[in-house]
């Protein structure tokens, strides 16, 4: 269950498409809701949609009302100006600030929007959402705003959740944040499990086959595994067993087979973790993706845990 819900917001239309959706987490988790505006006058942070001092705080007040005004619940509500000194802004980027804050005072959850590959690369949480997915350990939900300004008399609906497991514990990491996420809204899960073909160009081979259709059985008995794992009398979990040879685009084409939501799954940043699956993967699903993903970046774990 959620206590603290974080939403960076730099001024703009744009990352206000945020709040719908962590307004709803909200109301269903009894979470206090975080509105974060980070203060910047640094001609290297040019793309940030700068405020002045007497608005910034007006800004995100008014925010407030708005979002408590079409809230069918009460809701506990902060809001924060982040100052950064000069120091801090000649010495590191906005989104390492950002990450700073966000170990130091620990959210459950981060949501905010993304430019991904939508040409909105004005808006400067495309960069600052790369820097957190790379620093933060905090999960960040990333959502795909559309043009205009936000809705707040309407709740987002996500009914079905895929979640691309790799067979590691690193993966698997990501598990109990998706549930969190997922219980929270009341989802149906997915678990999904890609086995890349041993030898595509000669899979004619009968005995290359063979092995592929071993590599898949052994797949589909991890997924029971885990769903014995995370079984509960209030939640669905299905899962599915694909043969492919590139992973981010299977589950990219996996979403539009059979329509997710929302993706959640695992990445490394710049852990060094090279070995997972989920890495490269989840930048390339991130910026193909039409729907929002959660994506954390899990921590190191050895070989017993």
């Amino acid at each position: 269950m959620y206590r603290s819900i974080l939403v960076p917001l730099d001024g703009s239309a744009f990352s206000e498409h945020a709040l719908p959706m962590a307004r709803l987490l909200a109301q269903r988790s009894g979470a206090t809701l975080r509105l974060v505006h980070v203060q910047t006058r640094s001609l290297a942070d040019k793309d940030f949609t700068a405020l002045s001092d007497d608005h910034e705080l007006t800004y995100l007040d008014q925010l407030k009302e708005r979002l408590a005004a079409n809230s069918s619940v009460p809701l506990a509500m902060t809001t924060e100006v982040l100052e950064r000194s000069l120091f801090q802004m000649v010495q590191e980027s906005l989104g390492k600030f950002l990450a700073s804050h966000i170990a130091t005072t620990t959210p459950d959850l981060v949501v905010m929007t993304t430019h991904g590959r939508g040409g909105l690369a004005r808006a400067w949480l495309g960069s600052v959402a790369d820097a957190l997915v790379r620093q933060s350990n905090a999960p960040i939900l990333l959502l795909r705003p559309s043009e205009g300004s936000p809705d707040f008399t309407q709740s987002p609906s996500l009914q079905q959740m895929l979640i691309p497991l790799d067979g590691s514990p690193l993966a698997e990491q990501i598990l109990a944040s998706a549930l969190a996420l997922g219980d929270t809204l009341g989802t149906d899960f997915t678990l999904l499990r890609i086995v890349e073909p041993l030898f595509p160009i000669y899979n004619y081979l009968a005995r290359t086959k063979e092995l592929d259709e071993a590599e898949i059985l052994a797949a589909r008995r991890y997924l029971e595994e885990i769903t014995k794992r995370l079984a509960d009398a209030k939640r669905q979990i299905h899962t599915r067993v694909v043969l492919a040879p590139t992973l981010a685009q299977a589950i990219l084409e996996d979403v539009q087979r059979h329509p997710s939501d929302l993706i959640a799954l695992a990445t490394h940043g710049f852990s060094g973790l090279q070995r997972m699956m989920i890495g490269s993967v989840a930048d390339k699903v991130l910026r193909g993706s039409d729907v929002p993903v959660l994506i954390y970046r899990p921590q190191e774990v050895t070989a017993e845990s």
